[in-house]
């Protein structure tokens, strides 16, 4: 009994000592899920393969899947919807709380042929972590008594793109790249918060992420 106890002992010392030396575990990079995080400016957005999706935003319109491609972002309802934001609005949207809405489009064409260079970075994660973010995601989708997402009413649906309300408050603590962010820790990239209010910081902080992530799910 003492020797069993001695070396499950030692195996659990040997565990602790290879993941404190930057050991990863070999995941089944056939279970691993891409995704594209592209950069626009002053916001950002996460792309992924819809055939990805599928499984995991079941509250999503069909029509979406008809495309490769689903780019997923959040903003502040009024400046993010307007066609010519103004100066007041981005205040707004600062310093007060304010209403928010989620982007969804979709497209044919791979995200480094529509982002300049530079401003895409592709990663993967487990399929694990990948429903944990997409659950993320779904959770912040608004919805009514039949538990179906809320379309802006104010706002054109085209089969390609629409908004949708958002249960959560935009300000200067929650930015569009922080909720971004948010939702790339909670599917296991140890993403700093605080450094990612611009989108530089962000994929900056997800590429250092990324290197240190658990699982190893290849290139």
């Amino acid at each position: 009994m003492q020797i069993a106890r001695k070396i499950n002992k030692i195996g659990t010392l040997l565990v602790l000592f290879l993941f404190a030396n930057g050991y990863k575990v070999k995941a089944d990079e056939t279970r691993c899920k891409n995704i594209f995080l592209v950069r626009q400016s002053w916001h950002a957005a996460l792309v992924m393969p819809s055939h990805d999706l599928k499984n995991y935003l079941s509250k999503l319109p069909n029509h979406f899947f008809h495309y490769q491609y689903i780019e997923i972002s959040w903003g502040d309802l009024d400046f993010f919807t307007a066609s010519k934001p103004t100066v007041w609005q981005g205040i707004k949207a600062v310093l007060f709380p304010t209403n928010s809405v989620i982007l969804v489009q979709a497209y044919n064409t791979h995200p480094s042929l529509i982002f300049p260079l530079g401003y895409v970075f592709e990663f993967k994660i487990s399929e694990n972590d990948y429903r944990l973010l997409l659950a993320y995601i779904e959770k912040s989708f608004k919805t009514d008594t039949n538990n179906s997402i809320l379309h802006l009413s104010s706002s054109t649906c085209v089969p390609y793109s629409c908004f949708y309300h958002s249960v959560d408050k935009y300000h200067l603590f929650n930015t569009c790249n922080m909720w971004i962010a948010r939702g790339l820790r909670k599917g296991g990239l140890d993403v700093c918060v605080w450094l990612s209010m611009f989108p530089k910081g962000l994929i900056k902080q997800t590429q250092k992420a990324q290197k240190k992530y658990k699982y190893n799910c290849g290139k």
